[in-house]
Formats: C-alpha cells, sequence, structure tokens
C-alpha cells in the first residue's frame, strides 16, 4: 500500500510540475531552439547544443549571436536576440546544463557579441 501511495504521490508531482509550466513561454522556447537547431544545421554544427563544453559553446554563440537571421534574410530586432538567447538558457536549464549561457562567466565573450549586434542594430534602426 505504502508504494502505490508513493506512486501516487509521484504521479501527482509530476502532474503539479507540468502545470507550473507556462505553456506560452514552452512554446516560445520550443519555437527559438528551432532557430537555433536550423542555424546549427546550416552551418555544420551538432544542433544538441547542450552536449558542447562551455568554451566551445561559447564560441559558437559568439558566431550564432553575430550572423543569426531570419528566414527571409533580414536581421532579427536587437529584443528578439535576446529572447533566442533566453530561451537557449531556458532550454539548457531543462536539459540540466551545469552553466548558464546568460549568467556564467564562461559566456562573457557572447554576451559581449549579443550586446554589440543589438547596439548595431539599433543604431540601423
Amino acid at each position: 500500500m505504502a508504494d502505490r501511495f508513493g506512486e501516487s504521490n509521484n504521479i501527482l508531482i509530476q502532474s503539479l510540475k507540468e502545470n507550473a509550466k507556462n505553456k506560452n513561454t514552452q512554446q516560445s522556447t520550443n519555437n527559438w531552439v528551432n532557430v537555433w537547431k536550423s542555424w546549427a544545421a546550416q552551418k555544420g554544427y551538432d544542433d544538441s547544443i547542450e552536449k558542447y563544453e562551455p568554451e566551445a559553446l561559447n564560441n559558437i554563440l559568439e558566431e550564432f549571436c553575430a550572423t543569426v537571421r531570419k528566414k527571409d534574410g533580414e536581421d532579427y530586432e536587437p529584443d528578439s536576440l535576446r529572447v533566442i538567447v533566453t530561451a537557449i538558457d531556458r532550454y539548457l536549464t531543462e536539459k540540466e546544463y551545469k552553466h548558464s549561457i546568460m549568467r556564467d562567466k564562461e559566456f562573457k565573450s557572447s554576451k559581449q557579441v549579443l550586446e554589440g549586434k543589438a547596439r548595431l542594430l539599433r543604431q540601423q534602426g
């Protein structure tokens, strides 16, 4: 009986965790991660972003932030670039990646490229 009670509690707990996730946030994360996957495939990178060591991922994110574009070839809006990187960070957290691309010092230079690209886009209008 105790095992059965434990099992039903685990199901309840898992259900509550799933319910806590905002569906729109999850959809946004999935959409932006798909942008990453498409870009990675075009560039010949493994699209399993969670498999990269921090140094390699930082270097790839530098290139990503500098070169990612919409399907029509236009640049993303500066705020959209930040949303993309934040969504990738959320995805990595879900995959239990041990680093945050938004907060950890290992990703300082990719954040600088992100900020530089956002400023350039704002200057261009």
